[in-house]
């Protein structure tokens, strides 16, 4: 198994961390063919090379250093704020031996938790590329590995060039493919031509080889955080909730994670226990679903020489996220955003439980909270049959058991923002049964309506009415009663302030006076003294030295 990665100085004690996880899942590969790790490189030093062959030679495993000319890439579009070796992996052919056939590719922050062969070799069927779709949804995403793999034939340019088609952290290479098409420098600087690129690697191979690449029907093997995670919003409006029932947001058991995005997805900056976020609420917007994915890397970083160090940065890196979340606590908006520290932010992921258009209501089967606006809504499939103009509406889905979330009873429930606030809800044994019928809860206004309208309807709404207005009537009393007596002690404090205020207007004038009359009576001793016979004979004894002092500083 040959693995090519692109690590920088700064990134050799994360890149240990994968090796380690590779080796660690891997025992049966290493037996049988041997795991070979392929350092694409342009500032590596000897010391640095060393330190990552002493965690192949622990495996006893072979690693590969390939210097890479920058330069090469002077003709592709900036990659900022990337560095140029971002684009090794499009020109991999070329630098890696032609004895290799295939190469996997890893980005560094990624974990690799569990055996890849089956991935490795899948066949390529003259493709170039086996990847995983750039944007994804866990929930969806089918439980059989390699069911079926998906195809795009029709992307706009800009969407390509944009955040690309799929994600290029992790990807099998048919190096013989790129071989026989003559894949080099010119071909991607003549396909681009001026064109700017968003991603870099990523929207440039997906420009250049979208319809020539397999999608994995599975998240499994590129399972990135940020698509995994139940939002901050949703944690925190439904806190209870989530601290009785603690879930996996999915069922699916990544084999290798991918902690792609922002700084703060890196699992290297903090280290959370699920039950250290869900004591401390400081860290309230750190969902539990991150801790269990950090977790998964530092399982392997325990293992590599540079443990101690990483842990000791992380742990700084807490303390300092623990002074700035107490500094902001409770302060406006503004003030809280501005500082915030940028290598310290954790998953935020606001609109991830927002239905978008097309979906079908039948696949939300994780417990949440999600909300779908009203021009949204006409477009979602197997929602109540009587529904059919745009409306908002909530979703909330519960699990009626202490089962595994795959196994466990569910029930849908569909809030609708009508005047009636009418209410539809919904069973299914598990995931595996289809819904039952939705049913309408009737709400006891529609009940009461109904009662009015076949009875005589006017006595009792006028009993109606006037019950609600002596109930308002009295509901502004109590307000009027409250607001009376916050005033009166609003207007005893203010007096009791003036009042100080005034006896220390007296303490200051007195002091003043005090301290006037011991000047002007100083001032009378030091005139005094001026007119004193002894002080006028001595300024005349002192006459002639003083002249002859200054007479020689002249001189000098």
């Amino acid at each position: 198994m040959d693995i090519f990665v692109k690590p920088s100085l700064s990134l050799v004690k994360y890149l240990k961390v994968l090796m380690i996880s590779v080796y660690e899942n891997n025992k049966d590969v290493i037996e049988e063919e041997g795991v070979t790790f392929w350092c694409l490189h342009n500032a590596l030093e000897d010391s640095h090379k060393a330190e990552i062959k002493e965690i192949a030679d622990r495996y006893n495993q072979k690693v590969e250093f390939i210097f890479v000319d920058v330069n090469i890439f002077n003709g592709l579009p900036s990659a900022s704020p990337w560095p140029q070796t971002i684009y090794f992996g499009l020109l991999a052919h070329q630098f890696l031996p032609e004895s290799l056939h295939r190469v996997l590719y890893l980005d560094i922050d990624v974990a690799v938790n569990g055996n890849i062969k089956e991935f490795y070799n899948l066949p390529f069927d003259d493709n170039y590329l086996i990847a995983s779709r750039d944007w994804y949804d866990a929930r969806y995403e089918p439980e059989e590995e390699f069911k079926e793999f998906t195809y795009l034939s029709e992307l706009k340019e800009a969407d390509l060039l944009g955040n690309g088609a799929f994600n290029c952290g992790v990807l099998l290479f048919n190096l013989d493919k790129f071989r026989e098409d003559k894949i080099d420098i010119e071909f991607y600087e003549e396909k681009l031509n001026g064109k700017k690129v968003k991603l870099a690697d990523q929207s440039i191979l997906s420009y250049c080889f979208y319809n020539k690449t397999k999608l994995l029907t599975t998240c499994k093997y590129n399972y990135r955080i940020g698509y995994s995670l139940v939002s901050m919003r949703q944690w925190k409006s439904n806190y209870y909730f989530n601290r009785l029932i603690h879930y996996e947001y999915s069922h699916i058991i990544p084999i290798i994670v991918h902690y792609a995005g922002q700084i703060g997805f890196k699992p290297w900056y903090l280290y959370f226990s699920a039950g250290e976020i869900d004591i401390n609420r400081d860290f309230n917007e750190i969902t539990p679903e991150y801790a269990d994915y950090i977790e998964i890397w530092w399982k392997y970083a325990r293992l590599s020489p540079d443990y101690d160090n990483l842990w000791s940065e992380q742990h700084s890196n807490k303390i300092a996220y623990d002074i700035v979340k107490k500094l902001i606590k409770n302060k406006p908006a503004m003030f809280a955003n501005s500082m915030r520290l940028a290598t310290l932010t954790i998953p935020d992921l606001n609109d991830r439980n927002t239905f978008r258009k097309n979906e079908d209501i039948n696949r939300y089967a994780r417990p949440g909270i999600y909300a779908c606006t009203a021009d949204i809504s006409p477009t979602i499939k197997n929602l109540p049959s009587e529904l059919n103009a745009g409306f908002n509406f909530r979703l909330t889905v519960k699990t009626l058991s202490v089962l595994p979330s795959e196994r466990s009873s569910l029930v849908q429930e569909l809030e609708v923002a009508d005047e009636c606030a009418t209410l539809y809800r919904r069973y299914a044994k598990n995931r595996d049964v289809g819904w039952s019928p939705w049913v309408k809860i009737v709400s006891t206004y529609e009940v009461k309506k109904t009662r009015l309208a076949k009875e005589s309807p006017i006595g009792v709404l006028k009993d109606d009415i006037t019950n609600e207005i002596k109930a308002q009537q009295n509901s502004l009393l109590a307000i009027e009663e409250k607001v009376s007596k916050t005033n009166k002690e609003c207007i005893e404090q203010i007096n009791k302030l003036q009042e100080d205020i005034r006896v220390l207007n007296l303490t200051f004038n007195e002091q003043n006076k005090k301290i006037t009359e011991q000047l002007s009576a100083f001032k009378l001793e030091l005139e005094d003294l001026r007119n004193s016979k002894s002080y006028k004979l001595g300024r005349f004894l002192t006459f002639i030295p003083r002249k002859v002092r200054d007479m020689f500083k002249k001189k000098k």
